[in-house]
């Protein structure tokens, strides 16, 4: 039976497959698939991985879907959809449900299966494994919960597809409409950019107060301004907006532009003001065609992976779709219009270097920037690599293929050290093109010190109580689980337990959602957090038990079975992963793990910024 709840299962005489739960260990009747997926990880990475490749390499009337999906000369849409970008943590959550598949698949090879029960609240899922039952040749019966969504007809299929459409265009539209009033900042002269470095981020993980002072203080490159105007170099900053609680709106984050201009160090743009009426008139022409071009494929391809049974169809289909006729459509070619114009606008750059996650703009940046025949183009993930955060990974193949409308990839990777330097070399394509730099986002973590005299300590020199900092996610349905647990440890717990909530930067951790968490946020200096808390309880995906584990503290991680384990400790020692209340509270209150022993040098140091002094002054000649 395939238990897809979070209540307990009905007793009966079934192998019980737990979907979304890590289970008990030692029960033989019970077998947990998040758990069997982490111990079977690097070959249920690759695997779909591959069939990934394979899709996009797929014909259908003898044309590539590669090729099919060409939006501008060697540039294919396929590298901007929800499919090719991968994104596990948020965008395309039911890439969980592939995976799992295969794992699942794995498991039914292994045993004698004949009848197969499936309850759950996902109708696309029960349908994905009744398919492959019925190609199996296997009985299998499916009780869907309540809180699944309608049974649809084809007809219905269609009007959702022309709904997706219908807002497609509006969306296009009003991103015309918030951004024709901005006023767009005049370019420099040519002189200004003689020795011109350009750097590109989203606007976000930046200190307000600093904006106010007309300071730029950025969390995505902390002391490199400082460093490039005593090199001598110009920089110069180009940003993407992104609503969030410091800037609401495109005219706030318009706002914040003008104020940071006040600054001596470098100049500062929002790409967004650069969507003008010619950008819109493209946009629409670009998704009109996109339109068509994925009305001639017609529907989301079969494809099955290596060794198996399941083409995900019913579960990806919907990202297929919306990647085509939908928001993530109308929203990356939008983006892609305003670099074009922005990068045709600006003089020659010796040098781009942007935040790279792999998202839909960075594609788009990399083809403007080439195309306006612009410098050396250098990525740099400002934070930790994960192993399942799939965006960071493709099949070594990717790379060996030089055809028409192959994958754009920057010139050089700048990693922030040995563990991203690890990664990175095991799915990212030639070593060749990687350097490492300074962790410019991790630059005043406190490093490892030579005593684990702080280590052994469970209670804080300045308080008495135990003093649990609580990093919280991107995700409000990760979030409220973890807060969930904290609660009820504090219900039942002692009273000489005080916490800390550290929202994560980019999340709305309002005062309507979290009321009763509201006077323990503290969104203040990091550092300053760690050296109150004694353990540091986080999220599953969180970068700052990174940062905990340098400072020596006791690490807690949050394993959430309904989705993959996104750590950035993943594999490594020092830490606890807790997959329940009962975890939390046994791990809270037991001695110190994390000894200064056992701790790794995850990232690159130097107080001087000496490797980032040596690529800008190389690439900025070279160029």
């Amino acid at each position: 039976m395939i238990w897809d709840s979070d209540d307990e299962p009905p007793a009966g005489d079934w192998l019980y497959v737990l979907w979304r739960s890590y289970g008990t260990k030692g029960d033989k009747n019970i077998v947990s698939i998040p758990r069997l997926v982490e111990e079977n990880a690097e070959s249920l990475r690759a695997r779909y991985l591959q069939w990934i490749y394979d899709l996009g390499e797929m014909k259908v009337n003898d044309k590539r879907i590669i090729d099919h999906l060409e939006i501008r000369p060697s540039l294919s849409y396929w590298w901007m959809t929800l499919l090719a970008q991968k994104c596990t943590y948020a965008a395309s959550p039911n890439i969980y449900h592939a995976i799992r598949l295969l794992a699942f698949e794995d498991l039914c090879n292994s045993t004698n299966v004949q009848n197969i029960k499936v309850v759950t609240p996902h109708r696309e899922l029960a349908t994905e494994i009744h398919c492959w039952c019925s190609a199996k040749k296997l009985h299998c019966e499916i009780t869907l919960l309540k809180t699944c969504y309608p049974k649809t007809v084809d007809w219905c299929a269609m009007l959702n597809r022309f709904s997706k459409t219908l807002t497609g265009f509006y969306l296009i539209v009003l991103y015309f409409i918030k951004r024709l009033t901005l006023r767009r900042e005049d370019v420099p002269p040519q002189v200004a950019f003689k020795k011109g470095i350009m750097f590109f981020d989203i606007l976000t993980h930046f200190n307000k107060s600093a904006v106010t002072a007309g300071r730029f203080d950025s969390a995505y490159w902390t002391k490199l301004p400082s460093l490039i105007q005593e090199l001598g170099l110009n920089a110069n900053w180009a940003h993407f907006f992104y609503k969030h609680y410091e800037t609401p709106n495109v005219t706030e984050a318009s706002g914040v532009i003008e104020e940071l201009n006040k600054d001596s160090m470098g100049k500062h743009f929002l790409i967004d003001e650069n969507f003008n009426l010619r950008c819109l008139a493209r946009t629409i022409f670009d998704f009109c065609r996109l339109i068509w071009k994925g009305l001639s494929i017609r529907e989301f391809p079969i494809c099955f992976p290596q060794n198996s049974r399941f083409s995900f169809h019913h579960i990806l289909r919907n990202d297929w779709r919306m990647s085509l006729f939908g928001k993530p459509a109308a929203s990356a070619l939008c983006q892609l219009n305003s670099l074009e114009s922005y990068l045709s606008s600006v003089p020659k750059q010796r040098m781009g270097i942007y935040i790279q996650e792999n998202q839909p703009w960075e594609i788009a940046l990399l083809y403007a920037w080439r195309s306006n025949k612009h410098g050396t183009i250098i990525g740099t993930p400002h934070t930790t690599i994960r192993f399942w955060d799939l965006r960071y990974f493709y099949d070594a193949r990717t790379f060996e293929n030089k055809d028409k409308n192959a994958l754009p990839i920057p010139d050089k990777v700048a990693l922030n050290g040995p563990a991203a330097l690890g990664a990175f070399a095991t799915g990212l394509g030639p070593v060749d093109r990687l350097i490492e730099v300074e962790a410019l986002r991790f630059v005043h973590t406190k490093q490892p010190e030579s005593t684990d005299k702080k280590a052994n300590k469970i209670c804080s020199n300045k308080s008495s109580k135990l003093v649990l900092l609580v990093a919280t996610d991107l995700l409000d349905s990760n979030t409220q689980i973890q807060l969930e647990w904290v609660a009820e440890v504090m219900k039942s717990g002692p009273n000489d337990l005080e916490v800390i909530i550290r929202p994560h930067p980019s999340s709305d951790f309002s005062s309507r959602r979290y009321s009763q968490w509201m006077g323990s946020v503290l969104r203040t200096d990091l550092s300053q957090l760690l050296e109150r808390a004694d353990v540091v309880f986080c999220s599953n995906a969180s970068s700052i038990a990174v940062d905990g584990h340098l400072a020596g503290k006791k690490i807690l991680i949050m394993l959430n079975g309904k989705t993959l384990n996104f750590s950035p400790l993943r594999g490594l020692k020092g830490f606890t992963n807790v997959t329940s209340l009962e975890e939390l509270r046994a791990g809270l209150f037991a001695s110190p793990l994390n000894k200064t022993k056992s701790r790794i040098k995850y990232f690159c140091f130097s107080k001087e910024l000496e490797q980032w002094k040596t690529l800008l002054l190389e690439h900025s000649l070279l160029a």
